[in-house]
Formats: C-alpha cells, sequence, structure tokens
C-alpha cells in the first residue's frame, strides 16, 4: 500500500520487500497486471498507482 501517484518497477519491489512479501527480491522480474493484461514494468519503469493495481514478480532479473 502507498500513498504515492507514480513508483518505479524498483521501488515496487522494494515496497513489497518492506511489507514483508514472501518470495519477492529486487533482482526478480515485475510484471502489471490490469484488465486482464499482464505487462512487464522495468526496475526505471515508472507506473501511475491506481487503487487496485496487482503486480507479481517473477525469478530471472538481472542478478539470477
Amino acid at each position: 500500500r502507498t500513498t504515492a501517484d507514480r513508483l518505479t518497477g524498483e521501488e515496487i519491489k522494494a515496497l513489497a520487500i518492506a511489507e514483508h512479501a514472501p518470495g519477492v527480491d529486487l533482482t526478480d522480474l515485475l510484471e502489471l497486471r490490469k484488465d486482464g493484461e499482464k505487462i512487464s514494468t522495468g526496475d526505471s519503469e515508472s507506473v501511475v498507482i491506481e487503487n487496485g493495481l496487482r503486480f507479481r514478480t517473477y525469478p530471472g532479473g538481472k542478478d539470477s
């Protein structure tokens, strides 16, 4: 949860880690789920934060 209007992919993963989301690592790949679409989100990409957005992470990032 956040009150920010925009976050980068890296900030989203860091927030998940701070909230003790199991298995999330900063080196993971991030995917935004919106309206049935799966949208890859890079670490430096900015995302407009809206209520109800869902994200998933997957191993396989730069340090995997």
